[in-house]
């Protein structure tokens, strides 16, 4: 299964996928759809719908990560899922997101000034990333046409700042 470990899936099963669409760029592919998420269990079973944008065979090394817009959630998941990795060059960035991962300072390293800078003057995106495939959502529910362009295009210019040498040579 594609998204297999991405934190989207931590306390979620995936039900099914629909309205797939594929783009490619260069290298890139570039997918968006429709997913139908289910959390809990019994009586408290509920189900979400959310879109996302799926990049796969991104030719940079990218670590692990997840990235969310800081807010009540991401305080309590620093309980139970680690750390906010917080930049102290850049408050506005750590003031705005909560960034977590198992390797610190290869993070530290792929998040480099135009990258942080990038996501500073952009509408909030959770942005998660495993295995070198980029989930990006703009909240937990299903997007209207307007939202899937500026995430389609938001994923594409983050792309296209990723550095492929810096983080694999520090690797």
């Amino acid at each position: 299964m594609k998204y297999k470990d991405f934190p989207i899936q931590k306390g979620n099963r995936i039900l099914f996928e629909e309205n797939i669409l594929t783009k490619y760029l260069d290298q890139e592919r570039i997918e968006v759809s429709d997913m139908t998420l289910t959390s809990g269990a019994m009586q408290d079973k509920e189900d979400v719908h959310i879109t996302v944008v799926h990049i796969s065979e991104v030719d940079s090394h990218i670590p692990d990560f997840a990235l969310e817009p800081e807010g009540l959630f991401s305080k309590f998941s620093e309980l139970t899922e680690g750390k906010d990795i917080d930049f102290g060059e850049f408050p506005a960035f750590s003031k705005k997101y909560y960034l977590r991962g198992a390797d610190e300072s290869i993070i530290r390293v792929f998040f480099s000034e135009s990258l942080i800078r990038f996501l500073e003057n952009r509408e909030e995106m959770h942005i998660e990333c495993h295995k070198n495939k980029l989930l990006f959502y703009k909240k937990r529910n299903l997007m209207d046409s307007a939202e899937i362009e500026y995430a389609v295009k938001f994923a594409e210019d983050f792309v296209a700042l990723l550095q492929p040498t810096e983080v694999s040579q520090q690797a």
